[in-house]
């Protein structure tokens, strides 16, 4: 039966310093892939957060996880979103990863925002045919709602995880804590 890498990475800043911080996200799922004997890796950026506790993963997403993708995402209007997705721990999954990793010198090199979904753009440009071993047919409901944002399906009571992208106001930090105050369990 799968497995959620169930650790909270302790990150140490392992970017090279004419990189973004951004990068860390791919650096981190490589590391874990290496280290860790769970079959599957679930990513949140930390604007994203569980909202529902009750979710078995492995039931809700059972038509997903199918170990011979690269990546289960699901897309908004921009195309996939990767604050939230799934990746199987396999030697296919690790090389995709470690191949969108390697476009960060020309996503730099080009001063590109939106690092990481340039990076997956880059290398379906790339390598079209990699596009067939992605999922991200997922619902955007059932992995990635959107809080404050129109681009996507927009957070509803009992969906497993929100996220608030694209929030640029200095008041995002406290209205996500806020939010996740108000839906987090009841003493």
């Amino acid at each position: 039966m799968p497995r959620l890498h169930n650790k909270r990475l302790q990150s140490g800043k392992t970017t090279p310093p004419e990189h973004s911080p951004k990068w860390e996200k791919l650096f981190a799922i490589t590391k874990a892939m290496y280290t860790s004997a769970t079959d599957w890796l679930l990513w949140l950026d930390c604007d994203a957060a569980f909202t529902n506790f009750d979710i078995d993963w492995r039931v809700h997403l059972r038509d997903h996880l199918d170990k011979s993708r690269v990546l289960v995402a699901s897309r908004d209007i921009s195309g996939i979103n990767l604050g939230v997705f799934l990746v199987p721990n396999t030697p296919y999954s690790r090389f995709f990863v470690e191949m969108m990793s390697e476009e960060r010198y020309d996503i730099e090199r080009r001063q590109l925002s939106h690092k990481d979904q340039n990076a997956l753009k880059n290398l379906l440009t790339k390598s079209p045919q990699l596009a067939c071993s992605i999922d991200d047919s997922v619902p955007q409901g059932m992995i990635n709602s959107y809080l404050d944002n129109p681009a996507g399906h927009q957070w509803m009571r009992n969906d497993w995880i929100a996220h608030q992208v694209f929030c640029e106001s200095r008041d995002c930090p406290d209205r996500f804590l806020s939010f996740l105050r108000s839906v987090g369990p009841d003493p």
